[in-house]
Parts: C-alpha cells; sequence; structure tokens
C-alpha cells in the first residue's frame, strides 16, 4: 500500500521532499526512484506498484522543486552537491530498515544518481540508470571525438537556452506548455504513453508558483557550478573523474534526440566494480515510459530475486 508523507531535510538549503512509498516485506530490499526534468514522482507510479507486488520496498520523491515538494528560490538550492544530500537521506530511510538499497534514475534523477554512487557508493548495493551519461564518459568521449562533441552540442543546445535570465520560462509556459508537450509526445516512439490525463498532470505541476524556474534551475545551477566545471576541466585534461565505487545498469534508449549514443563509448572505465549497458534501439528518452515491463524486468533481473526472510521462515 502506497503512502505519501513530506520529509523535513536539513542542512544548508532546508526543504520539504514529498514523498510516495511502499513499506515492502521484510529482508526484500530498497529501491529509491528518481525522476527526471520536468517529471515527479509521478513518473515512477506504475513501478511502485510493480515491484510493491514483488515486496521490495520503494521510495519516490519529489525533487527538490518540483511538484509537491518544497520549491527554493535561489539557484544555488539546486547544485548537485545538495540534490546528492537529499538522496542521501532517503537512502539512509532503507539502511536504516537493514536493507540493501538501489538508486534508479532517469534523466536528471539518473545524473544525481551516479554522482552519489561515486560518493557514497559504498551505501548502495547497485544503481540503475536509464538515459543520463555519466560525466566523466561524457567528457571523455566528446574530447577524443570532435564529431560527437559538435553533435552533443547541437543536440544540446536547450541547456545553452536555459542559463538565460525568464526567457526559458516564458517559452515554456508559452501557448499551454506547448514546448513540454512536444518534447514528450513528438520524442517519444510510441503514441501510446503520454495520454492526455498524464500531460495535464505534468502541466498543472509545472503551473505552481515558482515551478517552471525551480526545474530549470537545475540546469543554471549545475551547467555553471562544480557539475559543469568538471566537465569542461575533463575536456581540457585537467581533471580525471573519481570512479563510481558501485555496480551499475545502464539502460539506454537509442532514439533519444538528445543525447547521442556514442557518449556511452568505453564507459566501463569510469566502474570498477562492473557496469551493464543495455541499449533499447526502440526506445526514446522516454524508455520508462515506452517499455515499462521489459524496463522493470532489466532493474529485477539487476538486483536480484532476494528470499524475504518472512517467506524463508515459512
Amino acid at each position: 500500500m502506497q503512502r505519501e508523507v513530506s520529509i523535513s531535510i536539513a542542512g544548508a538549503s532546508p526543504v520539504q521532499l514529498f514523498t510516495r512509498s511502499v513499506a515492502g516485506s521484510r529482508g526484500m530490499p530498497c529501491l529509491v526512484f528518481l525522476h527526471g526534468f520536468p517529471e515527479s514522482s509521478d513518473a515512477w507510479t506504475w513501478y511502485l506498484e510493480r515491484f510493491a507486488g514483488a515486496g521490495y520496498r520503494c521510495i519516490a520523491p519529489d525533487l527538490r522543486g518540483f511538484a509537491r515538494s518544497s520549491r527554493p528560490h535561489q539557484r544555488r538550492d539546486f547544485d548537485i552537491d545538495l540534490l546528492i544530500a537529499d538522496v542521501d537521506h532517503l537512502v539512509e530511510l532503507g539502511r536504516e530498515e537493514g536493507r540493501e538499497v538501489y538508486l534508479v534514475g532517469h534523466d536528471w534523477g539518473g545524473a544525481i544518481a551516479w554522482d552519489y554512487a561515486t560518493v557514497h557508493g559504498g551505501k548502495l548495493a547497485g544503481v540503475v540508470v536509464l538515459n543520463s551519461p555519466h560525466r566523466g564518459a561524457f567528457a571523455a568521449n566528446t574530447r577524443r571525438h570532435p564529431a560527437l562533441r559538435r553533435r552533443q552540442n547541437r543536440r544540446s543546445w536547450y541547456i545553452y537556452f536555459f542559463l538565460l535570465p525568464w526567457l526559458p520560462e516564458l517559452a515554456l509556459r508559452a501557448f499551454d506548455f506547448r514546448w513540454v508537450e512536444h518534447n514528450f509526445r513528438g520524442w517519444a516512439v510510441r503514441d501510446d504513453v503520454f495520454a492526455d490525463a498524464t500531460m495535464a498532470a505534468i502541466k498543472a505541476h509545472l503551473r505552481r508558483p515558482g515551478a517552471l524556474t525551480a526545474a530549470i534551475n537545475y540546469y543554471r545551477a549545475n551547467a555553471l557550478g562544480r557539475y559543469g566545471r568538471e566537465i569542461i576541466a575533463h575536456q581540457r585534461g585537467r581533471y580525471d573523474f573519481p570512479p563510481v565505487e558501485a555496480r551499475a545498469l545502464l539502460l539506454w534508449g537509442v532514439r533519444d534526440p538528445a543525447l547521442d549514443v556514442g557518449l556511452l563509448d568505453s564507459i566501463e572505465a569510469f566502474f570498477p566494480l562492473g557496469i551493464e549497458v543495455k541499449r533499447y534501439e526502440d526506445a526514446s528518452h522516454w524508455i520508462n515510459h515506452e517499455y515499462p515491463e521489459r524496463v522493470a524486468s532489466d532493474i529485477e533481473r539487476f538486483v536480484g530475486a532476494p528470499t524475504p526472510t518472512t517467506r524463508a521462515s515459512s
């Protein structure tokens, strides 16, 4: 049974995180689901039901700034280190219950998951990421292959646009969020994944006061902050990314208009504990919406099928 709770996170930038959770069976792993831009925990609704039915402990927050969670006003409140701290609080909820914890992240949720696993890999049993490149592989490949760098720069044009003041908010809001709707329905390879009700809910969350600016501030804070500076430094040969100290699974929709599949080359160099890369040739950026059964099966295969202690004793 799903519960909706607000979790208080103190620190340099305190927030209230709206969180959906499922208790799970004793002894089963905890899965922490992290959504991307510009979604919410609603993106994982089907997965929560699916994994709850299998006995997993599940936690899915609205990340800071999104939907029902707090929306801090300052750009610096969305720095990657604060996002990592938010996730650490959620990971500890599972660890305090004596469970193995896995992160499952898509888009920005995947970017946070990669960096979390770099800093706190010892707390995780594994990390699963959907269509979000590891920063080190991104930087190394775009440094090594100028043609790839040019292609990816063209695909990433919107990131540079998002760095401008107020104009991105105006553009996203225009004509009842037409750009947002295009990025969902226009990018998807299936026509049935973003129903009218789904789009209405996404738009309703973005209409909340300060919601658009908070969402765009993920790009403003990190493209110009440590997160982005380290990518540039690596491309210039002045910085080496530390390894990800957790086993990993990367699920990749090849037909992603925003991210070139060439960013995955030699990604294993950053994963001493191993990474499996599985390409979905018939999926887009919205892989988790387009093929939920396949994605869930791959997650469960990666996590394994531990027997809950309550069942083992029967």
